[in-house]
C-alpha cells in the first residue's frame, strides 16, 4: 500500500493536550494512528467529510468512546496519559468538558442546571455558588438575557440560549479543555454568531477543540485546523495558511468544494 500523503505543522505554542498513535476500532478500524497537538488558549477546528473520523477522534479525548470501541494509543493531558485504564473518567470529564450538537439542558431551573454538577463534586458556599453561576452566565452573555432569573425553567429558553446555558454548565466545572461537536449546527445564524463570539472570548482561558462541517465557521474562529479523511489525519496547520494555500491537493479539493 502506498503511503498516505500528510502535512502536519508543529505548533510553536505550549501544548495543552496531544495524542500519540491514537487509534479507534469498532468492527473495523475507524481511526488510524493519529498524532495531533493542541495549543493552549487556541481554537482548533476538526474538519472533513462525514465518516472521516473527526467526531470519533474528538470523543476519545474525554473517553466518550469507552465501552463502544477499542481505543489505543496515548492521550496526554499535560504529563498524564488519560487513556490509561486506572484514570478516573468522571474527574477527567471535569477537566475536559464537552458540548454536544443538540442542547441538552435538564428540564429544571437554570439554577439546577448550573449547580448540579458543582454540588456533586465541590464544597462551596451558597454565596460562592451564586457568584460562580452569575460569572458563568456572563461569560456566555446569558445573565442579562434572563435578567438574573435563575428560577426560570431551562426549557423556556430558545434553542440558542439553551446551548449557551449548556456551555455555562460545562464552565461551572472549570475545565482546562472544551470539546464541541457541531455546537451550532441546530441553531439559526444569529444564535450561531453568539456562540462563536463566546468561543472567541473563552479561548483566552481555555483550550477549545471544535468539530464543524461549516468551513466558514472554521475559517472565522479557529487558530488551527485539522483535516481528516477516511479515518486518517491528512493535514494540520494554522487556519489562515490552510484556507489560503493548503499543502495537499486533497485538502484543497475539500476546501474548494471539488470533492467526491
Amino acid at each position: 500500500m502506498a503511503p498516505v500523503a500528510t502535512y502536519l505543522q508543529t505548533p510553536t505554542e505550549p501544548i495543552a493536550i496531544q495524542t500519540e498513535d491514537l487509534t479507534v476500532t469498532y468492527d473495523q478500524q475507524a481511526l488510524w494512528p493519529t498524532n495531533l497537538q493542541f495549543p493552549q488558549h487556541a481554537i482548533t477546528a476538526l474538519i472533513g467529510p462525514s465518516g472521516s473520523g473527526k467526531s470519533t477522534f474528538l470523543r476519545c479525548l474525554n473517553r466518550m468512546n469507552d465501552g463502544l470501541a477499542k481505543v489505543e494509543g496515548k492521550i496526554m493531558l499535560g504529563e498524564v496519559d488519560v487513556n490509561r485504564p486506572e484514570i478516573n473518567v468522571y474527574r477527567l470529564r471535569q477537566q475536559i468538558g464537552m458540548l454536544f450538537q443538540q442542547p441538552n439542558p435538564f428540564a429544571r431551573s437554570i439554577r439546577f442546571n448550573l449547580s448540579f454538577g458543582v454540588m456533586e463534586h465541590q464544597h462551596i458556599s451558597r454565596a460562592a455558588l451564586q457568584e460562580k453561576m452569575q460569572t458563568a452566565l456572563e461569560m456566555v452573555d446569558l445573565w442579562s438575557e434572563i435578567e438574573g432569573d435563575l428560577s426560570r425553567n431551562a426549557l423556556q429558553l430558545s434553542g440558542g440560549q439553551q446551548q449557551r446555558l449548556c456551555l455555562a454548565r460545562t464552565l461551572m466545572l472549570t475545565p482546562d479543555v472544551l470539546l464541541l461537536d457541531e455546537p451550532a449546527s441546530a441553531l439559526d445564524p444569529i444564535a450561531t454568531a453568539k456562540i462563536e463570539a463566546n468561543l472567541l472570548k473563552l479561548k483566552q482561558n481555555y483550550t477549545i477543540i471544535i468539530v464543524t462541517h461549516n468551513l466558514e465557521q472554521a475559517a472565522r474562529i479557529s487558530d488551527y485546523t485539522a483535516f481528516f479523511y477516511e479515518g486518517k489525519l491528512r493535514e494540520f496547520d494554522r487556519t489562515k495558511q490552510m484556507f489560503i494555500k493548503p499543502h495537499l491537493q486533497l485538502t484543497n479539493d475539500y476546501l474548494s468544494g471539488n470533492f467526491g
